[in-house]
């Protein structure tokens, strides 16, 4: 009997960026904490939906802070480009 082994797109981040996740209200696609805390893709597909996401909110929240003096804005606007640019720096060290 073989055993099907599921492939999918891993982005690797550090343990403590889940809880930066729930702090900013980002929704977390699929993932694993064991060993390491791994997003997980279906396919290419997943993987440029949710960076589609990311930007809408980001979009969203420069529209909600136009002065850019909110603080949790701005921490949840840092953090969202600081994944946007781990996710195409990962890509990119794969897939070239």
């Amino acid at each position: 009997m073989e055993t099907q082994e599921t492939s999918y797109l891993g982005v690797e981040l550090k343990p403590h960026y889940l809880y930066e996740f729930m702090a900013c209200g980002i929704p977390v696609p699929h993932y694993t904490t064991d060993p390491i805390f791994i997003l997980k893709f279906k396919d290419a597909e997943c993987y440029l939906n949710y960076r589609k996401v990311l930007k809408a909110i980001l979009n969203e929240l420069d529209l909600a802070d136009p002065q850019n003096c909110k603080y949790e804005i701005q921490h949840s606007k840092a953090f969202i480009r600081n994944i946007l640019f781990i996710m195409r720096e990962q890509l990119s060290k794969r897939y070239n």
